[in-house]
């Protein structure tokens, strides 16, 4: 007990020094819950990015389709009935929405200028359910009963390709 008495008045026996002290930790108690809400605020928001933008949730494909992303590494290396593949995930009563996509790699080219770009076949009515890539579409529109072969190109691309909405754009692909 008298430990304690003796703690209590050196404590104040200096009192500028214990409040300098008390504001100190305090500030840092404020700092630290402060940085935690934002790493953890950052966090989810860029979980949701990542998996709203474009990825999903999850990804049903061919074992061999990620080392090395073939497009002939197509689900089941044999043809699928895929209206029964999505009706069988959408009864899952986990499964919000699915929708269907074919990844692959091009040469996209018009004149003289040509890059190489990440190609992803959509299906439009569909991919709005699972995706927002679709709400970032700013020049033109991409409907689900317009014609075939229609593209969307991102901004840095048609750029750099000096391509504009309804202009003919060649594809180079598997």
């Amino acid at each position: 007990m008298i430990i304690l008495k003796l703690a209590w008045r050196n404590l104040w026996r200096n009192s500028k020094r214990s409040w300098i002290t008390i504001s100190a930790i305090a500030t840092a108690y404020i700092f630290l819950i402060s940085m935690s809400g934002l790493i953890g605020g950052l966090s989810t928001q860029m979980l949701g990015n990542g998996t709203e933008l474009l990825a999903g949730h999850a990804q049903i494909h061919d074992a061999e389709y990620l080392p090395n992303r073939s497009l002939y590494d197509w689900l089941g290396k044999e043809p699928i009935d895929l209206d029964l593949l999505r009706a069988e995930l959408e009864d899952q009563p986990d499964v919000v929405a699915v929708a269907p996509r074919v990844y692959g790699f091009a040469l996209l080219s018009t004149g003289e200028r040509s890059y190489g770009a990440q190609l992803i076949g959509i299906v439009p009515k569909d991919e709005g359910r699972v995706s927002r890539i679709l709400d970032h579409v700013t020049e033109g529109a991409l409907s689900n009963d317009g014609p075939q072969g229609e593209i969307v190109v991102g901004k840095i691309l048609a750029s750099s390709l000096g391509v504009r909405v309804g202009e003919e754009l060649a594809v180079v692909s598997q």
